[in-house]
């Protein structure tokens, strides 16, 4: 499995690719020098059929509107296609594989206070199978900064019995609009299993911080991102030539944006 990444991009987004790295080599050992192995142990109890993914376009999404400086996630980005880059994410970005819970990569995920959610990222999609085994579930959703945002909310039922075939869990990231900031928020998930005497499952818990704008500067930066978006259809690809600074100034003015407000943060 030889897998090519380019420095540059290692370097921008390494605990993105981290994950991803992660993720594929495992899948890969178990799919090709382990399987009898997880099937053994998922008869004796030890594995489940567990499984945690990221959406892949999710991914993509909030890769292609971080700041080119992460030492700096205040700084807007409008979202930019990177194509070069798509074809190293895989389909899968597990954070639970056949009932084993890959610690490394919910630690980087822990680890995010440098790199927020962006703010164009208002919902978190991931998606889980329960596969042969009955297992129910506890989540709980906390803001830890109900100045900047509100409690996420979830599109499921807080508690329940996980789907046996694939299905999507969505949590929504309604920021209050009154400040400007990073807010954390933590997301707890417990599964049990149905027969008391298999292994217990291990709770997943981390934290997770989203970059919140208030209602004018995030106002400002929709309208912004939308510009620039229409103007980079015309006919030029040079964001500096002066055709398409007139076509982004004449779609702000449109927009009523024309001076910056002062900014609010919290």
């Amino acid at each position: 499995m030889a897998i090519m990444y380019n420095g540059w991009i290692w370097r921008k987004y390494n605990s993105l690719i981290f994950i991803i790295l992660l993720t594929e080599l495992y899948t890969y050992l178990c799919k090709y020098y382990y399987p009898d192995f997880l099937y053994i142990n998922f008869l004796n109890g030890v594995n489940g059929q567990l499984n945690l993914w990221v959406d892949r376009q999710l991914v993509i999404q909030i890769i292609e509107s971080m700041p080119h400086n992460q030492n700096i996630p205040s700084k807007l980005r409008c979202p930019r296609r990177l194509p070069e880059i798509h074809r190293h994410i895989p389909e899968h970005l597990f954070l639970v594989f056949n009932g084993l819970l890959l610690h490394e990569a919910l630690d980087r995920i822990s680890l995010s206070a440098h790199r927020p959610i962006p703010p164009r990222i208002d919902m978190l999609r991931v998606k889980w199978r329960a596969g042969f085994e009955r297992l129910t579930y506890n989540i709980d959703l906390k803001s830890m900064n109900h100045t900047l945002l509100h409690t996420p909310l979830l599109n499921i039922a807080k508690s329940g019995y996980i789907p046996a075939t694939q299905s999507d869990v969505q949590i929504s990231l309604p920021c209050t609009g009154r400040f400007t900031g990073i807010a954390p928020f933590q997301v707890r998930l417990d599964v049990q299993r149905e027969f008391e005497g298999l292994r217990k499952i291990p709770p997943i818990s981390f934290i997770v911080y989203k970059y919140c704008l208030s209602a004018s500067q995030h106002t400002r930066f929709i309208i912004k991102c939308e510009c620039r978006a229409q103007c980079l259809q015309s006919n030029t690809y040079n964001h500096r030539h002066p055709i398409r600074k007139r076509c982004i100034r004449r779609c702000r003015k449109r927009f009523g944006l024309n001076n910056p407000n002062p900014k609010q943060t919290k």
